[in-house]
């Protein structure tokens, strides 16, 4: 925008004011003496942008080759243990806590268990899971015939008539939106 003289008319900002030099602190922002200043006299701070840097392959690859080998180098010197955390006891675990116990696989603690027993108890056991094997076998045989007798019977019959019901009422909506639709056609062309 151009500079031009012009008088207020009260409907426009009035021009900024002049600079003036401050003779104690000798600011650099000041206007020379007697310089008549209009408008935005700062000028845009010019700031160095930095320019894009293509990297060098090979040493960005010698330099992940060498953190790798870094990685996978021994420490050198002996192993040294580290002292226990405070408040650790002799066991390893910090008071209050429970060691996690060893996998025993289910027939081994079966056998561990069993083991201190008498034959009498063993063969006890054993009858007693032998006869809650043939409840639960018969229990899951006697609910598969009733829900297929069920499933067959009645149910079958009356799933079938309310899909006819559905259906019979999918037809009667059909036919009136039709029939509408074309009354309405009907209507445009007369």
């Amino acid at each position: 925008m151009g500079h031009t003289s012009w008088t207020p008319d009260g409907t426009q900002s009035l021009p900024p004011l002049p600079l003036f030099p401050d003779p104690l602190a000798g600011l650099v922002t000041s206007a020379p003496a007697g310089l008549d200043v209009q408008g935005d006299s700062y000028d845009e701070p010019v700031i160095p942008v930095a320019k894009p840097v293509e990297p060098d392959e090979e040493q960005s690859r010698a330099m992940v080759e060498a953190l790798l080998a870094a990685e996978d180098a021994p420490p050198e010197g002996p192993r040294v243990a580290l002292p226990p955390p405070p408040g650790v006891s002799a066991g390893g675990l910090p008071p209050g806590m429970v060691a996690t116990p060893e996998k025993v696989p289910a027939r081994q603690r079966m056998r561990q268990a069993l083991s201190g027993r008498s034959d009498a108890d063993v063969q006890s056991w054993r009858e007693a899971v032998r006869q809650r094997r043939e409840q639960l076998r018969a229990k899951s045989k006697s609910d598969r015939e009733s829900s297929n007798g069920s499933a067959s019977g009645g149910s079958t019959v009356g799933g079938v008539v309310v899909a006819l019901v559905v259906l019979a009422i999918f037809a009667v909506i059909a036919i009136q939106v039709i029939s509408s639709i074309a009354t309405g056609i009907g209507e445009l062309f007369q």
